[in-house]
């Protein structure tokens, strides 16, 4: 198993990545098509999950390779979300939403925490869309939190504290569900230990690419490259704060 840090560390290496990738335009060319391009994959039987179909040892079949798109929103005064560049460092108030699609049929799972040492709460799925379910259809976007009104403008955004430091968001795909996470918006569960996350991605043998453009302006797609175990894809995306007060970006 690798060492505990390697959580932390490939969430930095994703940040480093999305920082020196530049804009998320034409600025990136011959990206490699791994979102939409069906390839020869190995199934591999992992531990914890619950299969939907069952799967053979060594059975190659011919799918995508598990990808996810993500784009930050900030939303104004008036409601109104606007797409921005993840790079950002954000500011106390700045309100917040994420949105994630995955390349194909699958379990989501997106998980919030505070700092890089604390739990994490279950961001999706969610009572409130999909019918609480975590099985998603193919590019079907999800944000979070849902939209509104009718609920108030604090309930259908994350606001920006004013403490220094990095927050993570923890976004999963599977192409089987997780037997330790929760796959319903009713199953009951405490915080997910930053313990817990680690050991899920350093139990991975995902080989994750290089941030590549999405659909929109700063949109970022990210894949598990790794055709010989490509059975699930966990990106973490850390939210970086000044701290600073009075200085909010909307």
């Amino acid at each position: 198993m690798r060492s505990r840090p390697f959580y932390f560390r490939l969430a930095l290496s994703i940040i480093g990545l999305l920082l020196t990738t530049g804009s998320f335009g034409a600025r990136v060319a011959r990206a490699q098509n791994t979102w939409s391009q069906p390839v020869t994959v190995t199934r591999k039987v992992k531990p914890r999950r619950k299969y939907k179909v069952r799967v053979r040892p060594r059975q190659t079949v011919r799918v995508r390779l598990l990808s996810v798109q993500f784009r930050i929103m900030i939303v104004g005064p008036s409601g109104a979300a606007t797409e921005i560049n993840p790079q950002a460092v954000f500011n106390p108030g700045d309100r917040l939403r994420l949105a994630v699609k995955a390349n194909q049929r699958g379990y989501l799972y997106i998980i919030h925490q505070p700092a890089p040492n604390q739990p994490g709460a279950l961001l999706f799925p969610d009572s409130r869309m999909n019918n609480g379910q975590n099985e998603v259809a193919q590019e079907v976007e999800f944000v979070v939190p849902p939209g509104c009104p009718p609920a108030p403008p604090q309930a259908c955004s994350y606001e920006v504290n004013s403490v220094a430091g990095q927050e993570v968001f923890t976004v999963v795909f599977s192409r089987d569900q997780f037997l330790d996470l929760p796959n319903t918006a009713t199953d009951v569960m405490g915080g997910i230990s930053p313990q817990f996350l680690q050991q899920l991605a350093s139990q991975s043998e995902q080989q994750l690419s290089r941030p590549q453009p999405g659909d929109t302006a700063f949109s970022v797609r990210i894949s598990n490259l790794n055709r010989a175990d490509n059975e699930e894809l966990i990106v973490p995306y850390i939210l970086r704060k000044s701290g600073r007060s009075g200085t909010s970006i909307r």
